[in-house]
């Protein structure tokens, strides 16, 4: 039986040529970085950043399975990346050089293209550091966190993912919020972008009609409780158990029943909420065990309330 995996490949000579046309600037030939299930890394050095590093959104395993991401999930990631290069380099959230949602196939995926940052996963270092280096690197990931958190400062009234319409990306946007009232600014809120799941099977993304923006954490909250936000194991959204339909009721009732800061609108106290920050996602200095030189992993980044992150 043919797989996913023999039926697909990525074409690193139409890559190099997308960059090139991207940024303008030579690269060396790309050279695989790693792999994950979701996507293939690879870097490339080029002249204005030096070394670069390309993730390819790369949904196919050994089993044949393929995964789908949510509309727009690596857009709004970039655009995640912009606003946080203009709010607050200090987060060290990687630099971003272009991406490319490869809507003719030829390179075999959407990909985008951050500055390469040198440095060592948190996490393999955790148990070689001594407990004042320890506390020293959780106090700076604290501190990085609280900046994550308040860079949205009063620039957004909607709950949903960043996007920004100076990307050629945002005419192939098909939601509604992609209209004149959110033309004249840099940055705005679209649908709620999802990493996509690392568990075998589970497929199937959300209905982009489904995800926001959203106007209100009430509308937020019943999308959340009635499973709008989540990947499936199938195409065929599975039927749910007795049990699970009570306690959706359940949940339901109390949304309805809940004060009325859910109700506001706009939303107040938004923040930027990192899905993923965790020692997995944090680069420390080679030479340095404490220093944190890179925060990763901005994949369904969001903006929600400050109560519901």
């Amino acid at each position: 039986m043919t797989t996913a995996t023999s039926q697909k490949s990525i074409d690193l000579t139409v890559l190099k040529a997308r960059l090139k046309k991207k940024t303008g600037h030579d690269c060396s030939h790309p050279e695989i970085a790693g792999q994950s299930r979701n996507y293939r890394l690879f870097t490339v050095i080029m002249e204005e950043h030096d070394k670069v590093l390309v993730r390819v959104y790369w949904p196919y395993t050994a089993d044949g399975l393929e995964g789908v991401s949510c509309a727009g999930g690596l857009y709004s990631e970039i655009s995640t990346l912009r606003f946080l290069q203009k709010v607050d380099p200090t987060i060290c959230a990687p630099r971003p050089v272009c991406y490319d949602d490869d809507l003719d196939g030829r390179v075999g995926g959407a990909w985008i293209a951050t500055v390469f940052i040198e440095g060592t996963l948190l996490s393999k270092k955790l148990a070689t550091l001594t407990n004042v280096q320890s506390y020293l690197v959780r106090q700076s990931m604290k501190e990085i966190y609280i900046k994550v958190l308040k860079s949205t400062g009063t620039n957004f009234n909607e709950i949903g993912s960043i996007r920004t319409l100076g990307n050629t990306a945002a005419t192939t946007c098909h939601h509604p919020e992609c209209s004149e009232d959110a033309r004249d600014r840099e940055f705005f809120i679209g649908p709620m972008s999802l990493s996509p799941s690392n568990e075998t099977g589970v497929t199937a993304p959300p209905r982009p009609t489904d995800t926001g923006p959203f106007e209100t954490g009430e509308q937020w909250l019943l999308a959340v409780a009635c499973r709008h936000l989540e990947y499936f194991g199938s195409l065929r959204r599975a039927e749910p158990t007795q049990a699970a339909v009570r306690l959706q009721c359940k949940v339901l009732e109390q949304i309805y029943e809940a004060t009325e800061i859910i109700r506001q609108r706009p939303p107040t106290d938004l923040v930027l909420e990192h899905v993923n920050f965790s020692a997995d996602n944090i680069l420390i200095a080679p030479d340095n065990p404490v220093k944190i030189v890179g925060v990763l992993g901005w994949s369904g980044a969001r903006v929600v309330p400050f109560w519901g992150y």
